[in-house]
């Protein structure tokens, strides 16, 4: 069996496809089962993500963690952190088993790999990371508003209340 190489042009490669059974009917099998998992993984991830929020949330201590706001932030960060290492491990496996795959020539070690990839888990992970940033800088604007304000007159304030009175 011969390798193809990137530089050989389109045609090569096509052929080289078709010589191993990836034509368009395969194709179409591997898209459509790749869909179904990567709907239930996103699903997956998310009910995980909730799980472990509502089990951090029943380890608050309020005269240990502070202000709860600060503790959810801390959360979500947790669960952006674990997300995006799982990412990263299964986009390292994936990666790993399919250039085995391309080296030995073993189309089904290829195939094999590439359908474990959790693209819904991913997806998950970048909404969470992008979730949680959005709520870090909400929760710091008002936490310094709110200190910012008893520094100079010793009073809880809170400058959004007045200006969504406006």
């Amino acid at each position: 069996m011969s390798r193809v190489c990137c530089t050989t042009g389109g045609a090569d490669i096509q052929q080289y496809l078709i010589r191993h059974n990836w034509n368009s009917a395969e194709l179409e099998k591997v898209i459509k089962s790749a869909g179904k998992g990567i709907a239930l993984n996103y699903i997956l991830s998310a009910i995980i993500n909730a799980l472990i929020g509502i089990l951090h949330g029943f380890c608050y201590n309020e005269n240990h963690d502070g202000d709860i706001r600060l503790y959810n932030v801390r959360t979500r960060k947790v669960i952006a952190t674990s997300n995006a290492v799982a990412a990263g491990i299964n986009i390292g496996a994936v990666a790993g088993g399919a250039i085995v795959g391309v080296v030995t020539e073993n189309t089904e070690l290829i195939k094999q790999s590439v359908s474990h990839l959790d693209l819904g888990g991913i997806l998950e992970a970048i909404h969470q990371i992008a979730k949680s940033k959005k709520l870090q800088e909400q929760i710091r604007r008002e936490f310094l508003e709110e200190e910012l304000f008893n520094v100079f007159t010793g009073n809880k304030y809170s400058f959004l209340e007045e200006s969504s009175h406006e």
